[in-house]
This record gives structure tokens, C-alpha cells and sequence, in this order.
């Protein structure tokens, strides 16, 4: 919520898929001290408030819409906001309600959907469902650096997986703070009541009476309870800033489900985890007749690559483009990117972007090289961006050696030592990218400082030229160490000092 949606005495009807949402709103609104009120037939107009809550299910009833039509002709309504709107579609087979929104788009008032995970290709459907056509679309990047992904697989009957991840999940958490708090997301009931007796948790799902769900959730706010396990019913309306673990027992659902889960993490900007548990012997692929609208065939490759930085998949299903852990400024490294910064040597095709997650590449990768497609791949993902084709972030080349902090911490020398040789350790550690090519401004330096394909010449061998040809590199990125390969404001200090330290 932002204080900006408000103008002075003006409404704004907020429309909210999800009853549970309306206790958060009203708190938000007391903290900005916003007038706030939930729709019901007794409202009268002229007492209208800032805010004005209304569940999905009662857009469809004449007296509301009679309410809004006076509040349009008195020039009191300021817009109608839509939150968590990625639900007009998601939930619409199960709840006819979602499609009685097209009367808003025939108001003369602005119309605004919120959602934090909004696939590109239900943009179109979002709007049909409140029946405009023109609109326009603010997006930011779905991924958030504070937040580590993991992924434990575990081979076992579904009894013993619950217990091994209780022992794991308390042996995770046993430096808690006592501000913090941790979420544990299942796929069924029966699951959260299981896993609440085993952690000695509260359980939190529609099974469970209106009146203990709210007893929970005050008891885990107050901090007399440390965890809850839930159902998705949980994923969309949960604000509270110091939530430092999310686990999830078992596949989540689909890319929507699964971040915004995860979205429930670090929301005061610290710290936060993610571990998904599963077996990887029950993992299947969902086949669909239509399209993926939410990203089941994701969470099958989330969970069968390991050789992929985790954020890359749903980034690329969620934004169409994606950056790597070591790509973002003071990210937190996911398994496979810790693993990967502590390879000796490093395997040159780790951080490769599959051929599947990059279409339209005009150059043929050696057969050496090439990251072949999986058979099972998605072919609906070919309407992506052409990831080769996207511009790199802003960074700055100290950034990154600041992200290889376990690399700088086998540097450390005593005081008064040479800082030329600490710089050299770590540049050193870091080499999956040539800083002598860096240096002398070349285009390519995606190799090793040991395996510099330039002759003293200055010219490429064949063998070289072949490999450059077929490597495929973001335009401005490198996907095998974060290095930026180009650095305008710096270039010039750097190359002096690295020069005469690799001379």
C-alpha cells in the first residue's frame, strides 16, 4: 500500500480476492492513518471513507454497483485497485465470481491491478477480465536479491521424508532470532496437520475453524509461536516484515504459487531462506493441453536442474529475462551458485543458458560446448526474449568481488603486507573471467587467467576463434563469473594497477 493512492477525501475502492486480505488492509490503513471501512449494504455514500474494501464476491450485487455510480456521479471515487490480481485467472475454475468484474471497465475511472507476479503472457487476460483493452503495464523485477533458494532432494517414503525434514527444518532454525518467524507451505491438509504435530507448529488451512486461524495468527505475531504450516492460502495476504525462513514440503504447485511464497520472506530487507524438500522419484512433468498460464513446467525444470542458478527459471517464466545470483548487486547465492564459486577449477559450462531458454540465437554452438535441449522441454517458452540479446545491469567489477566473499576470505593478509598480492589471490580465485583481457580492453575474457587463448602477438589461434564463435554471452554480461565485460568509469585506475601487478 502507498500513501500516494489516496486523494484527500476522494474513495478508492479496493477490490481483494481473498477475505483474509481485509485485516491487513486495515491495519496498513490505521498505520497512515487512512479511514478505512469494508463494503456492506448498509454504507452510505456521503459517509464514504479513503478506502473501501470489497471482497470479489460481492461485486456482482446491484447495490454495490449503484454505490460506485454515485460515488462516479458526485466526482468522489478516485479509482478502483484490484490487488493480487493474477487471482482473476488463477482462481477463476473453482470461483465464478472472477469473471463479474467486466462491469468496472465500462465506468469512466481508472482502473489499476496490482500483483508481484504477473507472468507477460496474462497481461492480455487480466484486463479482458475487467474488460479494457487499453492500458498500460509498470513491471520491476520479480526476483529479490535478499533471498537465498535452495533445493534438498530426498530419496525416501513419504513417512520418513516428513520426519527427516522436522530434524532438518529445527536444526535450520535453532538460531532463530526471536523477532523472526518461519513459514512452512504444504500441497494438502493432511500434510500441514502432520507437520505441525512433528514441529510443534500451528497449523493454518481451510480445514481449520475462522476463529483458530486467527488465534494462530496472533499467537505467531506475538511470537508465542514461532512457525506456521499452511496452505496457499497463505502465499497472498501475509505481510509481516521479519519472516527469516519459508520451506516448502514437497513441488510447489506451479511459478506463480512458488514465489509468491517465497514472497512472504525479508519484507524489512534482511536475510531470508527459502529450502524446497522433495522426492525426486515422485517428480513428474504436468502435461497441459493449453498453455502454462502459471508456470507448472517451471517448478519440473527448477527442480531437475542442478547445474542452473535457481532464480533463472521462474525469472525468465515471470519477467522474460533473468540475472544470475552473481549477476545481482549483494545477492544471496543459491545452491547451485555457492557450489559453483567454490569449483576448482570451474567446470566452463555451469552457468551456460540452455538453448530451450534462449531461442532465435543466430550462432551454432560447437558440439563441445552446446547445452542440448532437454525432449521434455516447454516449446511454449519460445516466445521469450532472447536472453543474448538483453543489456547488463549496472555493476561495477569491486561489486562482484565483494560477492565471492568465501574467494576474498583465502586473500586475507597481515597488515602492512603488499595489497597488490591480496589482489592478485583474489582475482586469482575469482578467474572464470580474464582479467588480463579485461584489462587490455578486449572483448572477450569469459576463460581463465591460466588459459588466455592471445599470443604474445596479440592475435587469436584458430582453436580460439572456433570457441569464441560458439559461446553465447549476454550482451555486456558473463554468465560463467558475474564480471561485467565492459567498465566505463573505472577502466582506466584498474588497468594501471592490474597491469603492473599481472606484468
Amino acid at each position: 500500500m502507498s500513501v500516494g493512492l489516496y486523494d484527500g477525501g476522494a474513495t478508492t475502492i479496493l477490490i481483494l480476492p481473498l477475505v483474509a486480505m481485509h485485516e491487513e488492509y486495515k491495519s496498513r490503513a490505521g498505520r497512515y492513518g487512512l479511514s478505512c471501512k469494508v463494503w456492506t449494504t448498509d454504507c452510505d455514500v456521503s459517509t464514504a471513507p479513503q478506502l473501501l474494501l470489497v471482497a470479489v464476491e460481492n461485486c456482482a450485487w446491484s447495490d454495490l454497483r449503484a454505490y460506485i455510480a454515485t460515488l462516479i456521479r458526485l466526482g468522489r471515487l478516485a479509482r478502483i485497485v484490484v490487488d493480487e490480481a493474477h487471482l482473476l485467472v488463477k482462481h477463476e475454475s473453482f470461483r465464478p465470481c472472477m469473471d463479474t468484474l467486466a462491469f468496472f471497465g465500462t465506468l469512466p475511472i481508472s482502473i489499476i491491478l496490482m500483483t508481484a507476479t504477473c507472468p507477460p503472457r496474462l497481461e492480455k487476460l487480466l484486463f479482458a477480465k475487467l474488460g479494457r483493452k487499453n492500458y498500460q503495464v509498470l513491471r520491476r523485477s520479480t526476483d529479490r536479491p535478499e533471498i537465498c533458494q535452495q533445493i534438498i532432494p530426498m530419496r525416501m517414503e513419504q513417512a520418513d521424508l516428513e520426519e527427516r525434514v522436522a530434524k532438518h527444518i529445527v536444526q535450520t532454525t535453532r538460531l532463530a532470532k526471536s523477532h523472526e518467524r518461519a513459514l512452512l507451505f504444504c500441497n494438502s491438509r493432511d500434510e500441514c496437520d502432520r507437520m505441525s504435530a512433528l514441529l510443534g507448529w500451528m497449523p493454518y488451512h481451510s480445514s481449520v475453524p475462522i476463529e483458530d486461524r486467527s488465534k494462530a495468527m496472533a499467537s505467531w505475531k506475538d511470537g508465542r509461536v514461532f512457525g506456521l504450516v499452511c496452505s496457499s492460502m497463505l502465499n497472498c495476504c501475509l505481510d509481516y516484515p521479519d519472516v527469516r525462513y519459508v520451506f516448502h514440503l514437497g513441488p510447489p504447485r506451479d511459478a506463480v504459487d512458488y514465489y509468491q511464497a517465497i514472497g512472504r520472506l525479508a519484507r524489512s530487507g534482511r536475510i531470508g531462506l527459502s529450502i524446497i524438500y522433495f522426492n525426486p522419484a515422485l517428480l513428474r512433468q504436468v502435461m497441459g493441453d493449453g498453455d502454462d498460464l502459471f508456470g507448472q513446467q517451471v517448478i519440473y525444470f527448477l527442480l531437475s536442474d542442478f547445474l542452473l542458478c535457481r532464480r533463472l527459471h521462474p525469472a525468465f517464466f515471470l519477467d522474460g529475462i533473468a540475472v544470475p545470483c552473481v549477476m545481482m548487486s549483494q545477492a544471496q547465492l543459491c545452491d547451485v551458485c555457492e557450489a559453483q564459486l567454490h569449483l576448482q577449477p570451474p567446470d566452463s559450462d555451469l552457468h551456460r543458458i540452455p538453448d530451450y531458454l534462449s531461442p532465435g540465437l543466430s550462432v551454432r554452438p560447437l558440439k563441445a560446448f552446446q547445452s542440448c535441449k532437454p525432449a521434455d522441454a516447454p516449446t511454449q517458452w519460445s516466445c521469450l526474449p532472447d536472453p543474448c540479446r538483453q543489456p547488463a545491469p549496472n555493476a561495477m567489477f569491486t561489486h562482484h568481488l565483494a560477492a565471492a566473499n568465501a574467494c576474498l576470505s583465502a586473500a586475507k593478509t597481515n597488515y602492512g603486507e603488499d595489497p597488490s598480492y591480496t589482489i592478485r589471490v583474489a582475482c586469482n580465485n575469482l578467474s572464470k573471467s580474464c582479467v588480463n583481457c579485461w584489462c587490455n580492453g578486449f572483448k572477450y575474457h569469459s576463460h581463465s587467467l591460466a588459459n588466455c587463448p592471445y599470443r604474445p602477438a596479440g592475435f587469436l589461434s584458430e582453436d580460439s576463434k572456433r570457441w569464441i564463435a560458439a559461446i553465447r554471452l549476454p550482451v555486456g554480461c558473463c554468465f560463467f563469473c558475474g564480471c561485467p565485460q565492459k567498465v566505463c568509469a573505472y577502466i582506466v585506475v584498474f588497468t594501471a594497477s592490474l597491469s603492473q601487478i599481472f606484468s
